[in-house]
């Protein structure tokens, strides 16, 4: 009965649930609202979203940008740009992830560590992300990063170019197949194989197998 009456009512009453959005709210309730504010809200209503925007209010700030995310609206860019230096990092990361979704080239260092330090558990979501940063302004930033970077820094970025990398990158990262370390040579293969063939990466590749992988792409790209 009252999600009927409430959504009768219409946008107009986005704003009063908006308001109702705060960091005392309780999880229930907050879910509630956000389940009507979702049935309610379309990408028409985006500029109400980000005037609506309060960066205090942790609560608020984080269903606006997961709400304006949705939009994939290149006009949103600044928004996201303000709202990925917010110091909650559910906030940031998100605002972050739709500014590459939008091409921003200016989220790859961010990219980067986050293959770096969350691959297991989100390699679909950056992997999808940095897709959309693929082309040559991609290889002029990164593989200077990679000749610089530590060995774990290095991963990470290997694993960006994978996707946003093209072909004009494969000598850069082909040097690493000579790695001491087995998880750079992973890295390497599992680059090459997104560049030049577009494939995705080996979840697990053991130590004869990356050998044998090393071997292939040696005689591939030498």
């Amino acid at each position: 009965m009252v999600e009927k009456l409430i959504l009768r009512y219409g946008i107009g009453v986005a704003p009063v649930l908006l308001g109702a959005l705060h960091d005392r709210q309780k999880p229930p309730i907050v879910e509630r609202l956000t389940f009507f504010l979702d049935k309610l809200l379309t990408k028409e209503q985006a500029p109400l979203l980000v005037r609506e925007y309060r960066p205090k209010n942790k609560t608020l700030s984080l269903y606006l940008v997961q709400k304006l995310a949705s939009f994939n609206d290149k006009s949103l860019v600044p928004f996201f740009q303000k709202a990925s230096k917010h110091s909650d990092p559910r906030i940031s990361k998100t605002a972050f992830f739709a500014l590459a979704s939008l091409g921003d080239i200016s989220t790859l260092p961010f990219l980067v560590k986050m293959a770096r330090d969350h691959w297991q558990t989100e390699n679909r979501k950056i992997r999808t992300a940095a897709l959309n940063l693929q082309g040559k302004r991609s290889n002029e930033i990164l593989i200077p990063m990679l000749n610089k970077a530590d060995d774990d820094l290095r991963i990470g970025i290997l694993r960006i170019l994978a996707v946003a990398g093209t072909k004009e990158s494969v000598s850069a990262v082909a040097r690493y197949l000579d790695s001491p370390k087995h998880q750079i040579r992973v890295a390497a293969v599992n680059a090459l194989r997104g560049i030049v063939d577009g494939e995705a990466p080996y979840a697990n590749l053991s130590v004869f197998s990356a050998i044998e992988e090393v071997k292939k792409w040696k005689r591939r790209v030498h």
